[in-house]
Parts: C-alpha cells; sequence; structure tokens
C-alpha cells in the first residue's frame, strides 16, 4: 500500500493505492477532512506533501518488513520447539554413535557406506519434522508417510532403504520414552503403484541399453571375477540389482528340480514386490542353458559384486547402468525363441505391459 500526490487546481491531492484479497490494485483519493490524521494540510507546498508521502509510504514499509520478520522468528521458534521434540539433539547423537554408525557397520561392514547412510539419514530427519508425527503414531498414519514418498517421487527400492532406517529412529526414540514402538510397513499394492508411477514420471528412473553375452564376454577383462558374475547373472537370469545383491543370503534364493517337467529351477525372492501372499513375492526362473548353470555356481560360492556404474560405463559405454544385463535378458530370450508372456513372468512383471514398455528393445522387429 502507499501513498502518491498529484497537482490539483488549488494545491495538491492525495491518492491511495493498496491490493485487494483477490491480488486486484485499488485505489481511492484521500478526503481533505482525513488528511490531518496523516500529517498533510492544504498550505503544504507540492514538494513537501510529496516529501511527506515518501516518508509515510517507507514507514508502511518498514512496519510490513517488522511483521514479517515477527512472523518468521516465530515460526523458527514453533519449528526449533518441534524439532527438538521429534529430534531431540542428545538422542539423535546417541542414535548415530549405538546404531547408524555402531550396529549396523559391525553387521554389514562391506557395505556400509557413510557418507550414503548419512545421506539417507538427512531424509529421514527432513520427512520426520515435516510429518510432525512421533514414532509411536507412525503405523497408525503410515499413509501420511507413503504419500510423503509419493511426493518425493522416490523409487521403491529407495523408500526401503528410508523404511530401515525410519524404524530404527522409532524403535530407539520409543525405547528411550519408554512407549510402544510398531515398525511402519512397506507400502501397500496400491501405495507401492502410485509410487512406481510417481517415480517414472519424474523421469529419475534412467534407462540402461541392454547388455548381450557377446558384449559381457568381449568387455571381460574390465571387470573383476566377481563383477563379472554379477553382470553374468544379470544377463541370463534377468534379475534386479537389488534381488543379485541379495543372494548372498541364502534364504532368498533356492535351487532344486522339478520333477513334474523333468527341468532344475531357480527360485528368486523379489524384494521389491510388496504383497500379502507370500508365494507372489518369488519368482521361479528354468535353469535351460550351459551359462545359467555357470551362474548358479558363481552363487553357490558367493562370488558375485555389483560393479560400479562409473566401472560399467567405463568399460561398456555412457548408456549402460546396472540394469543392462536385465534390459539384454528380455532381448536374449526372445532371440532364443521364448513367447513374451513367459519372459514377463520370469523377469517378475505382474502385467505383461510392463516388458512391453520398459524392457522390449524398441529398434528390432518381432518375428
Amino acid at each position: 500500500m502507499a501513498y502518491w500526490i498529484t497537482k490539483s487546481r488549488k494545491t495538491f491531492a492525495v491518492s491511495f493505492d493498496w491490493f485487494d484479497v483477490a491480488g486486484i490494485r485499488q485505489t481511492r483519493r484521500v478526503k481533505r477532512e482525513e488528511w490531518s490524521a496523516i500529517g498533510f494540510n492544504s498550505s503544504m507546498e507540492l514538494g513537501a506533501a510529496k516529501k511527506l508521502a515518501a516518508e509515510l509510504n517507507e514507514a508502511n514499509r518498514s512496519e510490513k518488513l517488522e511483521t514479517k520478520r515477527n512472523k518468521i522468528r516465530l515460526k523458527i521458534e514453533e519449528r526449533t520447539a518441534t524439532d527438538s521434540l521429534l529430534l531431540p539433539e542428545l538422542m539423535v547423537k546417541a542414535f548415530e554413535i549405538e546404531v547408524l554408525f555402531g550396529e549396523w557397520s559391525n553387521e554389514d561392514p562391506e557395505r556400509l557406506q557413510r557418507n550414503k547412510y548419512e545421506m539417507h539419514w538427512r531424509t529421514v530427519r527432513q520427512i520426520i519434522v515435516d510429518l510432525r508425527i512421533t514414532p509411536d503414531d507412525w503405523k497408525d498414519k503410515r499413509k501420511l508417510i507413503y504419500n510423503r514418498f509419493i511426493k518425493m517421487s522416490l523409487s521403491q527400492q529407495y523408500v526401503g532403504k528410508l523404511l530401515r532406517l525410519m524404524n530404527e529412529w522409532g524403535k530407539f526414540y520409543c525405547k528411550r520414552r519408554s512407549k510402544f514402538f510398531e515398525p511402519i510397513p512397506m507400502p501397500d499394492k496400491a501405495s507401492s503403484r502410485s509410487l512406481i508411477v510417481a517415480f517414472r514420471a519424474s523421469g529419475k528412473a534412467k534407462k540402461s541399453l541392454p547388455l548381450t553375452p557377446a558384449a559381457l564376454e568381449l568387455n571381460r577383462s574390465s571387470f573383476d571375477v566377481r563383477e563379472y558374475n554379477w553382470l553374468l547373472v544379470s544377463v541370463w537370469f534377468g534379475l534386479r540389482p537389488e534381488e543379485i545383491d541379495l543372494l548372498s543370503d541364502s534364504r532368498k534364493w533356492s535351487f532344486f528340480k522339478d520333477e513334474s517337467q523333468k527341468v532344475d529351477v531357480f527360485r528368486v525372492n523379489m524384494p521389491k514386490i510388496v504383497t500379502d501372499d507370500e508365494l507372489d513375492s518369488w519368482k521361479l526362473i528354468p535353469v535351460l542353458y550351459f551359462e545359467q548353470r555357470t551362474a548358479i555356481e558363481a552363487i553357490r560360492h558367493k562370488l558375485l559384486k555389483r560393479p560400479t556404474l562409473r566401472k560399467i560405463q567405463k568399460a561398456l559405454g555412457e548408456g549402460f547402468g546396472v540394469y543392462a544385463g536385465r534390459k539384454g535378458f528380455e532381448l536374449l530370450m526372445r532371440l532364443k525363441g521364448h513367447p513374451e508372456l513367459t519372459i514377463s513372468t520370469w523377469l517378475g512383471h505382474i502385467d505383461v505391459r510392463t516388458t512391453r514398455q520398459y524392457y522390449k528393445d524398441k529398434t528390432r522387429v518381432t518375428v
């Protein structure tokens, strides 16, 4: 809002501008009988009136700024009070020492990467503060947490990491506060679908070129034995990167003979699939080729290590990623004559349309 002066036939006129609730500028002429209340009088020179209007406008600006500063200060004080309730400083430090960089490092020394855990922990703290829900209410209000993940367009794999960390903090927090804690489960089917849609729409999911067996063999010397085996499993079984990583745990896979069909079967757990039926989170892949048997031996002897993205791209090219082998599997099995629906099942897709949209090589003709 502002006062402004215009010259009139006698002396001058005072007008006042402001913006209404709709953001539309409004103007009104200040009546002479109102002048004295704001310091104007009819005997003033035009220059003096303009100077007074400028001083009034500056005072209004200063008052607005002060009001704005006070609002910000109150918000900061309120946020600080909330932060101290949800994330008490001493408790956070104890959690980081005892759990985050204590128990976890002892539990999994090879995969502990402190900088990544710190990044995940920062994200978790921000979510906790933004939602303003104490851990003892998390399970009951998990939809709010899932919706926050969806709004952030996070991948299901990253959501799993954040939930694990949130549950560790929730357990630690509630134990210190003598409260009961129920862990947040992985998102249900509806929320999982929404997560997938949001993540793909965000453009964060980078597509990879397919890795063929020939290209893998050609660049074999660029990887050590365990890294080569990891890619071999990816190319010949089409597993997701996180599924291959979990093969070091013998509970996540099995190998058996299906007597009814006279075929060896590789049974693999799919952590990405969230379902009420335990059977739906496993997939069965027949072992039909010599290379698959070689891969099974590497799995049995735990000779697998995920190569870094940088190493993959240095050896194979910028367009390749950790999903390159899985993409190549779809092409490989199609060239070997297996039906599209069968390949989709081996990939662990719920719907064959996912295989068509994200895995099928659209530059090759289907015959």
